[in-house]
């Protein structure tokens, strides 16, 4: 069985613990200072909640804030992501266009060497 992670809060608008937005656990049932009945309370903001089940911990209102964030986030990764891809591609293009230069010169700066090896062993014969 799952334990219950809700939290309560003091409704007392007067109570210390209300004031201070104090979190009990689900299972204490009156405020230790004020001895009023203690409610279901979000676990982000302290508004009220309705006792729904044991999984129902945050109001609508946080659970549609953070829905926003995600979906904000998710839109600034993929735009992150296709700029990304716009500056790496000619990078890409550019480092593999060096490459080949290098090869080009390193071929051809053996063909010479060999040549020079060929043409010196025929001047000492």
């Amino acid at each position: 069985m799952a334990t219950d992670k809700r939290k309560k809060g003091c409704p007392n608008e007067a109570c210390e613990r209300h004031q201070k937005k104090i979190m009990l656990k689900a299972t204490e049932e009156y405020c230790p200072k004020c001895g009023a009945k203690l409610i279901f309370v979000c676990a982000k903001c302290f508004r009220e909640i309705e006792d729904i089940d044991i999984k129902h911990r945050v109001c609508s209102l946080c659970e549609a804030e953070s829905q926003e964030k995600k979906e904000a986030a998710v839109d600034k990764a993929k735009k992150a992501g296709k700029a990304a891809a716009g500056v790496v591609t000619p990078i890409i293009v550019g480092v593999a266009g060096k490459v080949i230069k290098d090869a080009q010169k390193g071929a051809i700066n053996k063909g010479v060497k060999a040549v020079e090896q060929v043409a010196k062993a025929l001047i000492k014969k």
